[in-house]
């Protein structure tokens, strides 16, 4: 486990928006009864600007569960370069894997737990193109919509596709979940849902912070909550 926390990291390693204009997904639509805006001008109003609550670039988050039984923590890092992606983004595929502590013999750290490729930009907001594992990964074309580049409190996006149909929810803002001592500012708050099975890895709740990430998520198959511990850049 690292403890050393980075502060500048929100502001140092993230890469600059590589995506250009595109058309937004054909298969993701907003609640009609609130449309906002979709093209990431920050719209009017107080729409909260929720792409860069994704930031990816050069960093890695860790993890601790809230559970208290765990006895490992989860590190996200991305693995390999940037990829071109559908609707002109940049992919970033993250994995996610346990570091143990304690003496437990059936941890092994570095194990990968699930794999989900993200990509995150001020035209097509936060996208998830894939997910899966070592073994096997799921492709979604089109990308499953998490956020448009902006949004208000009580907005949605439904995303079919791959036979699924999926709704993120964005539910406004909450303090943050963490485990660190280190505060982060308020997140932005999303509840994805699907219809068909469990949804694993995506489906549940995300906790996200304006240039710094993923500060918590509840997964609809686990139990108890994870919670940022520590993130640094690389």
């Amino acid at each position: 486990m690292r403890f050393m926390l980075i502060a500048a990291c929100s502001f140092a390693c993230v890469d600059a928006p590589t995506s250009a204009e595109g058309e937004i997904d054909e298969g993701a639509t907003r609640d009609p009864s609130n449309p906002g805006p979709s093209d990431g001008s920050g719209g009017a109003g107080d729409a909260a600007i929720l792409w860069d609550s994704f930031p990816f670039g050069k960093r890695t988050w860790e993890y601790l569960s809230a559970d208290g039984v765990l006895t490992y923590t989860l590190v996200v890092e991305i693995f390999g370069p940037v990829e071109p992606g559908l609707l002109d983004t940049a992919v970033y595929t993250l994995h996610y894997k346990k570091e143990c502590f304690g003496s437990d013999p059936s941890c092994v750290t570095g194990e990968i737990l699930r794999i989900i490729r993200w990509s995150s930009d001020p035209i097509q907001g936060v996208l998830v193109h894939g997910f899966g594992n070592l073994s096997a990964m799921q492709v979604f074309d089109p990308p499953v919509r998490i956020a448009a580049p902006d949004g208000d409190s009580g907005d949605n996006w439904t995303t079919t596709t791959a036979g699924t149909r999926w709704t993120s929810t964005y539910a406004g803002v909450e303090n943050c979940p963490e485990a660190m001592v280190e505060e982060w500012a308020q997140c932005f708050r999303f509840d994805v849902t699907t219809d068909v099975g469990e949804g694993y890895p995506l489906a549940g709740t995300w906790w996200s912070a304006q240039g710094n990430g993923v500060a918590a998520m509840e997964i609809s198959t686990e139990n108890g909550q994870w919670q940022i511990l520590d993130f640094w850049c690389d």
